[in-house]
């Protein structure tokens, strides 16, 4: 499944990008406002960028403990992906 994003006919000053999944063209979300190409961009990278942060987890976890390296930019680097993998995932 791939996200795609689409520029809305909209103004320029009031920007408009709609979501859809794969080839279907129907929109599944519009997202408004300044900043509505980047958040457009992001929210169609979120499945990857999950994908991606479940992954390093389980790099990080692997290595859990193995030096002093670990206990100062390891367990709060894991602690961080966690948090946002829940935050993801969470019903």
């Amino acid at each position: 499944m791939s996200w795609n994003i689409t520029k809305h006919a909209t103004p320029e000053y009031a920007p408009q990008y709609g979501i859809y999944k794969d080839d279907s063209r129907s929109d599944f979300c519009i997202v408004r406002g300044e900043d509505a190409k980047t958040n457009a961009r992001l929210i169609a990278a979120a499945p990857d960028l999950l994908e991606a942060c479940k992954y390093a987890a389980e790099l990080f976890a692997a290595n859990k403990g193995c030096d002093d390296w670990w206990e100062e930019y390891g367990d709060p680097r894991l602690k961080k992906l966690e948090s946002a993998i829940a935050k993801a995932e969470q019903e």
